[in-house]
């Protein structure tokens, strides 16, 4: 959820019509159809989705059709959903940064905002954003980036050159408008003792965050997308890509160069092998391999089965 103030309600009414037309009854807030809640706004298009979402009594909805709405939710209609979405956002993050103030502490800036716990280490060229939360005994290393709403609990580790909390690859498309990033003000929220490998980009959730759970290891050069759900710990190897959206069980290993597609689930202590392309999802306990990616025993069986043929044939 995103919190709408009253003062930032009066710039969206002033720069987006369908936020006007709300008239004095702003919404406290902006919330995803996962999380949906009273009070907040949300955003949905029939040219993407078939079904209309479960939202509360009382909730704010942008749709671009007046079909089958319930009374009591407070609705504004819009062509493109999503590119108004990208729209707000971005008033909301342009107004935000410009307030944001930093300090110089031993060569490292940290936003005034930021809640550094005790016993942190924070080496210089390191950057702490707006509203980070930093739980006692983190790491921070040289050239570390955390935007803002970052929140990791105790322990955690950010090696030298990894950036957590930036835009992800999220836009409003229109045949009409250029396209727009949406700007991912969701954050990223860290369990303890989590470590981020050197040059790992993590990208902030676009309204829910973006989760690694405690004990999880990422190596260098990782690449997780927005709105990513990784579970406890799991052993996420150097070159891997999870693909925006998917779900990561717990325990799970991701060896080296693995690619998850986008909107994937992965089961608990489910293994995924160095350069596997997954594009569907993984059960619990699998082990899966190959360009695609297949369940590793199911193959073997398969290969085994089909070597056995060729022998009967040759005979």
């Amino acid at each position: 959820m995103i919190r709408i103030t009253q003062e930032e309600s009066k710039v969206l009414a002033k720069e987006l019509r369908w936020f006007s037309d709300f008239g004095a009854r702003y919404p406290k807030g902006l919330s995803s159809l996962n999380m949906p809640k009273a009070g907040n706004l949300h955003f949905f298009s029939f040219k993407r989705f078939n079904r209309l979402p479960d939202l509360p009594r009382g909730a704010y909805l942008v749709i671009d059709e007046s079909r089958d709405l319930r009374q009591d939710w407070i609705v504004a209609i819009a062509q493109n959903p999503r590119l108004e979405i990208a729209k707000l956002t971005r008033i909301l993050h342009d107004k935000r940064r410009r307030s944001v103030k930093y300090k110089n502490v031993k060569g490292a800036y940290i936003a005034d905002s930021a809640h550094i716990g005790s016993d942190c280490y924070i080496e210089p060229g390191a950057f702490i954003g707006d509203n980070v939360v930093l739980a006692k005994r983190c790491e921070v290393y040289a050239n570390a980036v955390l935007h803002a709403g970052v929140r990791a609990e105790t322990k955690c580790r950010f090696l030298p050159g990894s950036v957590i909390g930036a835009y992800g690859f999220g836009y409003g498309l229109s045949e009409k408008e250029p396209s727009l990033q949406i700007a991912h003000l969701g954050g990223v929220e860290l369990g303890p003792e989590v470590d981020v490998g050197a040059g790992t980009f993590i990208s902030s959730g676009t309204i829910d965050p973006t989760v690694v759970g405690s004990g999880t290891k990422l190596d260098a050069h990782v690449y997780v997308g927005h709105n990513v759900r990784i579970g406890n710990g799991c052993m996420i190897a150097t070159g891997s890509v999870v693909g925006g959206s998917s779900k990561i069980g717990n325990g799970v290993w991701l060896h080296p160069g693995a690619q998850i597609k986008t909107k994937i689930d992965i089961g608990d202590n489910a293994v995924i092998g160095m350069g596997a392309v997954v594009m569907k999802g993984v059960a619990d306990g699998e082990t899966v391999m190959g360009d695609v990616a297949g369940e590793i025993r199911k193959r073997l069986k398969r290969e085994a089965g089909i070597d056995a043929l060729l022998r009967e044939r040759v005979r």
